[in-house]
């Protein structure tokens, strides 16, 4: 008798537009498509007809890979253990929207920020308490990753790496990429998420606002826009919370960021990888009036897979299983084979996951002959039983 068991388990899954020609092709990770999978993407999966695995890669310089380096002198302070701090050293007036770090690959998780200076003595805030995932940014030789920072003129920019009592990660190349304004270089970069569906402030007795951001979906979030209305000049210490539930969405959780809210630059605030559908901006006034927020919107890095399709074949996404680790395939070190500029697929709408038995054995329309057998079974399990029944009425008489 043949084994039967289910298939890979998914929960959601969805049709990618068929292709008229074999070769390489893009599918763009849409806010839609982030919100059913785990925040790192483990479970997007690509499935062929026969329901096997495809060969894919995850892609977020897409953009980048088209934009010219400016790459900047840097000298290393010290790295060890405890941290790393990097100084590099900018053309004089050089405006500046971006900044990208060229990384040794590696499976490693570290929080970052970044300083600016115009003597190498005085040093402010650019860019606080952000992650660098050099796991998640591209499983190749080099990792590139790229913030977007408050336009700025300083000739000098100071990174810090936490390192937390790890080795350091290896840092290769620090420089911008060219861009005609921030925000084409972030329109070009990040994928903005759909509107908020509730912005409810509530400003405290305590000195404190907190703003209850509600999404209609987990979408994943890599970076806020604050707008604030009604006040020319301010500077607020804030938190921003991820809620647990809409049941408890009034009460802050997990601290995910703490930043400096100000008028001196737009409220655009980077943060790791969060997928969520109810966060808690706190916002600390002090003595001051309350802030009004006038809008929040979310932003993801723009993110595609690439894979291999046959014409004439019809492949699906599947997605959503929270316990599935990401996947290892060889196509990972083949990307120098890859075309730089590739078309992209559509994908059609998301519905819960045809569970479907997979068959190691014949064919149920080969199984005919089980029936007989069955039968044959029964009967003779009968006639059994009735033999015992006689033989325990002959021992009573």
């Amino acid at each position: 008798m043949s084994i039967v068991t289910y298939s890979q388990s998914f929960n959601f899954e969805a049709d990618i537009q068929n292709v008229s020609k074999s070769g390489f092709y893009q599918i763009m990770v849409s806010p839609e498509i982030s919100s059913y999978t785990n925040p790192d993407l483990s479970d997007l999966r690509i499935k062929s007809p026969d329901g096997r695995e495809v060969a894919r890669i995850l892609n977020t310089s897409t953009v980048a890979s088209q934009l010219k380096l400016n790459e900047f002198p840097f000298t290393i302070l010290n790295a060890d253990t405890a941290a790393s701090r990097y100084i590099c050293k900018a053309p004089p007036g050089l405006l500046i929207s971006n900044l990208s770090f060229y990384l040794s690959s590696a499976n490693a998780l570290r929080y970052a920020s970044v300083s600016g200076s115009n003597d190498s003595l005085r040093w402010f805030s650019v860019a606080d308490h952000f992650l660098l995932d050099v796991s998640a940014a591209g499983k190749l030789e080099n990792s590139v990753i790229t913030i977007a920072i408050p336009a700025s003129r300083y000739q000098f920019y100071k990174l810090r790496i936490d390192n937390d009592h790890h080795d350091p990660i290896r840092v290769l190349k620090i420089g911008t990429l060219q861009a005609d304004s921030a925000a084409k270089l972030r329109e070009a970069a990040f994928t903005k998420n759909p509107n908020p569906v509730l912005i409810m402030q509530t400003d405290s007795s305590n000195k404190r606002s907190y703003i209850r951001i509600q999404f209609a979906n987990p979408y994943h979030v890599d970076g806020f826009l604050v707008r604030i209305a009604g006040t020319t000049f301010f500077e607020r210490q804030s938190q921003l919370y991820q809620a647990d539930s809409l049941l408890n969405a009034n009460i802050p959780r997990q601290l995910i960021s703490s930043f400096t809210l100000t008028s001196s630059k737009p409220g655009y605030l980077t943060i790791p990888r969060t997928a969520c559908s109810v966060f808690m901006l706190v916002i600390e006034n002090d003595d001051n009036p309350p802030l009004k927020v006038e809008s929040c919107t979310s932003r993801q890095i723009a993110t595609s897979m690439i894979a291999w399709f046959d014409s004439g074949k019809k492949f699906t996404i599947s997605m959503g299983n929270a316990k599935l680790p990401p996947p290892n395939y060889d196509l990972e070190k083949f990307t120098d084979s890859i075309p730089k500029i590739l078309q992209t697929l559509s994908v059609g709408t998301i519905h819960p996951f045809k569970r479907q038995l997979i068959s190691s054995g014949t064919s149920a329309k080969n199984q005919w002959w089980i029936w007989p057998l069955i039968v044959l079974a029964l009967v003779t399990l009968g006639t059994l039983s009735w033999k015992l029944l006689q033989d325990i009425k002959n021992e009573k008489k």
